[in-house]
């Protein structure tokens, strides 16, 4: 499987020596009349580049606190501008702590450590009338910061300010460069999953230090930094490897690797397909042959290497291999970048021409983020195929919803919308009362009615009916559906969400 990049076709710019240069030599300087980022830069120096030591960056302390848990309606509080009025249990409310001189980001979606002094531990209700006396109120929304940030960024390559959340969030969303070049961290806007970039000189390439067979050039990755590519020259060999560790991975999330590479002409050699493998920690193999002469030239592509779910039980190191050496032809015209390591895009997975999946994560559930009610893992399919769902532990207000655009569907066709869930057997509670079932298309219609849950099956997958609708261009745009229950808040557990079908009515 093979993802294109958009990315401009390369040009190679070289000069006639080829020698080791020293760490303390100056970093490589982008030719002025370079022609943009997507160019590959060489100087003829097949060599790496040392770049110093840089102080240990600063982790957040005490002061950065924005959060605070407060026990509404146990507890006297000082307003900040009014006297508030008396918090009684049958609302939801807020209360808003001060952080002076601290200005988080639109998108902001972590929180620091928390100071001691500042918070107040919560414990779980007991008593199910009181649902809603505590809220914890932590700059919005509630999640941690990136799973073992700190630990990461102490191979920085340059400082990381972290004097703010802001400029903290800056700098992961946009990339730091880890161990001389080797490595890039950055996390995932959207889900603030971690991710990484292995760049060639991270990885062991078979004759990759003989100049007779590879090349080491640079290509231009931002405006001011250039990372070593290896270019096959002419081998018969190709094997190229390498190791991640995978605790520094976001836990209980479907992960996948793919090799970055470019194909230039000339190249020969690629009528045999080239092997793909990767080997979890704990010993469980993925492996499959993809063939290089029909993908697309002179542009970056991903070949994919595998894909799985990030757990305890499989902490450690993965190995990934691209290689082909049995068949023994020569091969020429191949550019290594990388390996690149990320959350998976399952977001609207066709499912083919017309059908449309949306996963558990592409959905608003309302606690969806507190694991004390909510808890995401990733079940097995099938032998290589890996889902990530929502288990309900204990809510009393459930709400779930999404959206997807009707644009993208076939016009005239008529379609049906259905959750995809299961409860599970033995302790599923809480369904003697119907859940709501919700469509609005994008012109206002709305269709709504009740599903009992407690008379279905256990342990094994549903799906819930939510409606029927006809694509029409005329009324094009964002439809919702919702599945919730927040009339009785008796308190339910026991529902798995896997996710949300848009197919066109059998």
């Amino acid at each position: 499987m093979a993802h294109q990049c958009a990315e401009e076709p390369c040009k190679l710019l070289s000069h006639d020596h080829d020698h080791e240069v020293a760490g303390e030599e100056p970093e490589p300087k982008i030719p002025e009349n370079s022609e943009g980022p997507s160019k590959l830069l060489s100087d003829g120096h097949d060599r790496e580049v040392a770049v110093e030591d840089s102080p240990e960056t600063k982790i957040p302390d005490k002061s950065d606190v924005v959060t605070k848990a407060v026990a509404l309606g146990k507890e006297p509080l000082n307003a900040i501008e009014e006297q508030s009025k008396p918090l009684d249990h049958s609302h939801v409310y807020e209360i808003l702590v001060e952080a002076s001189e601290l200005k988080l980001p639109h998108d902001y979606v972590n929180v620091p450590k928390v100071a001691e002094s500042e918070i107040e531990a919560i414990q779980p209700l007991e008593d199910p009338s009181h649902a809603h006396d505590y809220e914890v109120i932590e700059g919005a929304p509630k999640q941690k910061l990136p799973h073992n940030f700190e630990a990461i960024i102490r191979d920085a390559d340059s400082q990381v300010d972290v004097t703010s959340l802001e400029k903290l969030y800056d700098h992961l969303y946009s990339g730091v460069f880890l161990n001389k070049k080797r490595k890039k961290y950055w996390v995932e806007v959207k889900s603030g999953y971690n991710c990484f970039m292995l760049f060639a000189r991270a990885h062991s390439i078979t004759w990759s230090d003989d100049k007779q067979y590879w090349h080491w050039p640079y290509w231009q990755e931002t405006n001011n930094v250039l990372v070593d590519v290896a270019e096959l020259l002419d081998v018969c060999w190709l094997e190229v490897r390498g190791t991640f560790d995978t605790s520094n991975l976001s836990p209980g999330v479907m992960y996948e690797i793919a090799f970055v590479v470019m194909l230039r002409e000339p190249m020969y050699g690629w009528e045999v397909p080239v092997n793909l493998q990767l080997i979890l920690p704990n010993g469980e193999k993925q492996e499959h042959k993809e063939c290089l002469l029909s993908k697309p030239r002179e542009q970056w592509i991903e070949i994919l290497v595998g894909e799985f779910c990030t757990s305890p039980e499989k902490a450690g190191d993965m190995q990934f291999s691209l290689f082909e050496f049995e068949g023994g032809q020569w091969k020429k015209g191949l550019v290594f970048k990388g390996v690149i390591i990320r959350p998976r895009n399952s977001i609207e997975e066709k499912s083919d021409d017309t059908s449309f999946a949306l996963i558990a994560r592409d959905l608003a559930i309302s606690w969806g983020d507190n694991d004390c009610y909510w808890r995401w893992y990733c079940l097995k399919e099938s032998k290589d195929v890996y889902v990530e769902v929502a288990e309900l532990l204990k809510v009393c207000w459930l709400e779930v919803h999404g959206k997807f655009d009707t644009s993208k569907l076939s016009p005239g066709i008529n379609y049906e919308v259905a959750f995809v869930v299961m409860l599970k057997k033995n302790c599923a509670y809480g369904w003697e009362v119907p859940v709501n079932l919700r469509l609005v298309l994008p012109d206002g219609k709305t269709e709504k009615h009740k599903e009992y849950l407690h008379s279905k099956p256990r342990g094994e997958w549903m799906e819930l009916k939510v409606a029927e609708f006809q694509a029409s261009p005329e009324k094009a745009g964002d439809m919702q559906f919702s599945l919730y229950e927040i009339e009785r808040l008796n308190w339910k557990s026991g529902l798995i969400i896997k996710g949300v079908k848009i197919r066109p009515k059998n």
